[in-house]
């Protein structure tokens, strides 16, 4: 693999791994049936004890989730 440009490496850490999990988590949040499948509920046992995850960021993720979908409502 090449070098990684200054401008790329900026985007990476954006998309670090906690705001990755708390995505998840916001998933999850928002479609509590998803937790009734033996997988999903595996997982947010794991993410409920993951110290990267806050409630913070897990606000965050839910806040953009649903201004993307009140997006596509639009039709935008």
């Amino acid at each position: 693999m090449g070098k990684v440009s200054p401008e790329q490496a900026k985007w990476r850490s954006y998309h670090t791994s906690p705001w990755r999990k708390s995505r998840i988590c916001a998933r999850l949040y928002l479609r509590p049936e998803l937790v009734k499948r033996d997988r999903y509920r595996k997982l947010a046992a794991k993410l409920l004890h993951d110290p990267e995850v806050t409630n913070r960021l897990i606000d965050q993720a839910v806040a953009s989730l649903k201004g993307a979908a009140y997006q596509k409502s639009l039709g935008r």
